[in-house]
This record gives C-alpha cells, sequence and structure tokens, in this order.
C-alpha cells in the first residue's frame, strides 16, 4: 500500500463532508486561480495546522476570504459584527484557526483508518501579508472547493517516514457521533 497516495485520497472527501458539517453547500472547483488572494491578501485568512507521527509528518492549511469566515460565525457573533474592526479580525483569525484544527481532526480520524497515527501541533493564523508567505510555502496544489460565492482553498501536504500500523483498527467514533460515557 502506498501509504502518501492513500493519504492524498482521501482529503477530498474529508474536506467535503468538513465543509457541510459547518453549514456550507460546497462543490470542488477544478481549477485553483491564486492571483486574487496574492493581490489582495488584507481580504483573506489562513489557519494553518502541522501535524506529527511516527509513519507521517505535514500541514494542512485551510483558506479563504474574510467574508467566507464571518458567514459561519455563529449568529450572536454575525449580528455584533463591525466591518473592519480589530475584534472582528482577530475572531476570524480565531476561526480560521479552529477550522483548520477541525479538518485536521476529521483527515486524522481518516488516516487512523489506513493505520497512521498524527498528532496535531497548535494551529496558526495567518492574515494580511502573511498570506503571501503560507502560499508560496506551499509544495502541493490545493483543493479549491466553492462555497456559495466564496473560493475555499486546502492544502494538505504531508511526507512519510515509514509503513503503517499493521493492527486492527477499532470501530471509530463518526464525526458528530454522540457519545455516552
Amino acid at each position: 500500500m502506498n501509504l502518501q497516495k492513500s493519504a492524498y485520497d482521501l482529503i477530498p472527501s474529508a474536506c467535503e463532508h468538513f465543509l457541510a458539517s459547518i453549514g456550507c453547500s460546497a462543490k470542488r472547483h477544478p481549477r485553483s486561480d491564486l492571483a486574487p488572494l496574492l493581490a489582495r491578501p488584507q481580504d483573506y485568512a489562513a489557519g494553518v495546522i502541522h501535524f506529527t507521527g511516527e509513519t507521517m509528518t505535514g500541514s494542512v492549511v485551510f483558506l479563504s476570504d474574510i467574508r467566507f469566515f464571518a458567514a459561519t460565525l455563529p449568529s450572536a457573533a454575525r449580528t455584533q459584527a463591525t466591518p473592519g474592526s480589530a475584534a472582528d479580525r482577530l475572531r476570524v483569525r480565531d476561526l480560521a484557526m479552529e477550522l483548520s484544527n477541525q479538518l485536521l481532526g476529521r483527515i486524522k480520524n481518516q488516516l487512523y483508518r489506513v493505520g497512521v497515527v498524527v498528532e496535531p501541533l497548535l494551529p496558526r493564523a495567518a492574515t494580511g501579508p502573511a498570506i503571501r508567505v503560507v502560499v508560496r510555502e506551499r509544495k502541493e496544489a490545493p483543493h479549491v472547493y466553492l462555497a456559495g460565492d466564496h473560493e475555499v482553498f486546502v492544502w494538505f501536504e504531508a511526507t512519510t517516514k515509514g509503513a503503517a500500523g499493521t493492527e486492527t483498527v477499532a470501530r471509530l467514533i463518526e464525526e458528530g457521533d454522540f457519545v455516552e460515557f
């Protein structure tokens, strides 16, 4: 089994299910035009989270325009939002980090199914000119989704260090399932 290919193959499904879980009706977009975000990085935010494990290390980047993140804020925060305020910029940065963390959680769950265990590191946010640095650091092409009139870019980059575990994988709890202790 090619571990790297298996990991990359599960990303589109994980992204689509994740976007649906946050209320976005998103569809895969066949091309990625990075020119608008490189021209106006102040209009975008990204959450970046790295992960590590015995057999795989890498990162996930979840990037979209600020309006996308503002639209996914809880309704109470949206109604109190003041365009251009510093507090709203901080909320968007926090949300970008949280969404990248949640997406990695879904990917982590899928990787576990093929015997790969990874642990997330702390997420970070990028806005403004730092967006250019984040995008230029990517070695892979992004997965692009259209969510309404917003483009959502997801980069998954991983390096494998060995073979996946061969132990039997226990039944996993599905995302959104209720667990009673």
